[in-house]
């Protein structure tokens, strides 16, 4: 015997157009409603909110998933739905005792805060309710306690909602300013870190730029100061030469061949200077036997050509290290030098040293051409020998006018 095969029953719906609406709305895809809701329609506008329906993009209604987590309602769900709603609009009409359109609007967030369809609904009082105005009305008649805390929970529901999306609104704004704050932020840091690393490296700049002036201005005086140090040695040299040339021709009137010797050639004795020899059994300093009341010049001049020869180190040159190596001048022209400077023999002592003395002591013109070519590198004492020779020289000439 074969299996009868169970009858399926399709729910009728009291309004087939809103329910194909409803089913519209619920089908899945970006136009999923998240949101139902029954309000008043006066004059084309929003009146009192009636009923509201919420419902979730993941709920699931019939186990079947559709689309992006939205599941499509079954035809049962579809129907109950549209007679919850169309019941909640016709109580709201009995309770106004008037005929009245509805609208219900469809919702979603990501479409915008505004409904996205609409449906409207037309009702007329049923109830006991739907008299006349100026009509008595039983008070047992009147609205159910129930149905008005059914309002009053859609009311606060619909309050909330829009309570949340608001908010959510506001956290996805809060959320996109404090990216853009932090990027500006970022910006202005990397703008006042460049400006700071500009003005160090102009600060920078400028140091190198000072050091450089200091550098120059230090090498500019350098050059300066070594010019004229030039100069000034340049002029010290010209009047050196000046001297010494003087003295030489001094020394040339006095020693009549000493130009002839020293352009003969006459090679000059560049030895180490030490004191000068003295005469053995003699002291080197002796006590004048009564103090001058007034000292020579050429006394003045004579002690400093030795202080300077010794200074120079030019002794060993001039007087000879002792008896085995002479100097250029010989014993008794050393030894006269020294008595008349120490104050044992007088300042005419030197006469014995000019060339036409006659005396033993008497310098010869070989012998003052070697002197002068060993003190030419020192033209202030080839000055002095001049100039106290000199001295004596005149003297004797007065000398021998006066006999």
């Amino acid at each position: 015997m074969a299996r009868e095969k169970p009858i399926q029953v399709i729910p009728t719906a009291e309004d087939e157009e809103f329910t194909i609406w409803l089913g519209a709305r619920f089908s899945g895809g970006d136009e999923y409603a998240t949101r139902i809701q029954v309000c008043q329609w006066i004059n084309n506008q929003r009146g009192d909110v009636v009923s509201t329906y919420d419902t979730k993009p993941d709920a699931a209604t019939d186990g079947k998933a559709k689309g992006k987590g939205r599941q499509r309602l079954t035809r049962e769900k579809l129907v109950e739905l549209s007679h919850k709603l169309r019941a909640a609009a016709q109580a709201d009409c009995d309770a106004l005792r008037r005929s009245t359109v509805y609208s219900v609007l469809a919702f979603n967030p990501l479409m915008g805060s505004d409904a996205y369809s609409r449906c409207l609904l037309r009702c007329t009082p049923k109830s006991a309710l739907a008299v006349d105005v100026g009509a008595v009305v039983n008070e047992d008649s009147i609205m159910s306690t129930r149905l008005l805390v059914g309002l009053l929970a859609n009311s606060e529901k619909n309050a909330r909602w829009a309570q949340e999306l608001a908010h959510n609104t506001m956290n996805e704004h809060a959320e996109r300013d404090a990216v853009r704050i932090g990027e500006l932020q970022k910006l202005i840091d990397d703008g006042v870190k460049r400006q700071a690393e500009f003005l160090a490296a102009q600060a920078d700049r400028r140091v190198e730029e000072k050091k450089v002036d200091i550098e120059a201005a230090d090498h500019a005086e350098t050059r300066a100061d070594q010019k004229a140090q030039r100069e000034k040695t340049h002029a010290t040299a010209n009047i050196l030469r000046h001297v010494a040339m003087e003295a030489v021709t001094g020394l040339g009137k006095i020693f009549p061949q000493l130009i002839s010797l020293l352009a003969g050639g006459a090679d000059p004795q560049k030895q180490l200077a030490s004191p000068a020899p003295s005469t053995p059994g003699s002291s080197n300093r002796a006590t004048p036997l009564s103090p001058l009341p007034v000292v020579p010049p050429e006394v003045v001049i004579l002690s400093r050509f030795v202080d300077a020869v010794r200074r120079e180190k030019l002794d060993d040159a001039l007087w000879g290290k002792d008896e085995s190596t002479p100097g250029i001048f010989t014993i008794p022209q050393v030894k006269c030098i020294a008595d008349v400077r120490t104050g044992i023999a007088p300042v005419e002592k030197l006469d014995d040293l000019l060339p036409d003395s006659g005396a033993p002591e008497s310098i010869r013109p070989s012998q003052m051409a070697e002197a002068v070519s060993v003190l030419l590198p020192h033209p202030a004492i080839l000055s002095d020998v001049s100039t106290f020779l000199a001295l004596r020289t005149e003297a004797r000439k007065k000398k021998g006018g006066a006999a």
